[in-house]
């Protein structure tokens, strides 16, 4: 996650844009072959860190998970949402995206 993270940076960074917002949809933690674990967190919360030094904000929406205390470590209390069904993603995309961008 913190590959991609990275790289979605690098192209909004470029963009001339007032605010820039990435919002990332997952399933919950970090997790891949070979980058797993403590690695992966501490990877992904390092890219995340690098977001705020480009001045890019972030908010995450974690789909089909119940809400895990280790989900608030690695993307802030109130940087991230847990969506308990998939039905209601295009509703909080909305209001997420509407939140963020006042």
């Amino acid at each position: 996650m913190g590959a991609a993270i990275r790289h979605a940076a690098g192209q909004l960074a470029a963009v001339p844009a007032r605010v820039r917002l990435l919002i990332i949809l997952s399933d919950g933690f970090p997790n891949d072959s070979g980058y797993k674990g403590s690695y992966a967190l501490a990877d992904t919360r390092q890219a995340l860190l690098e977001l705020s030094a480009r001045h890019i904000r972030f908010h995450a929406l974690t789909v089909n998970l119940p809400a895990d205390p280790k989900l608030d470590e690695l993307y802030g209390k109130a940087r991230h949402h847990v969506i308990s069904d998939v039905r209601e993603l295009p509703g909080k995309l909305l209001r997420t995206y509407g939140a963020l961008t006042r």
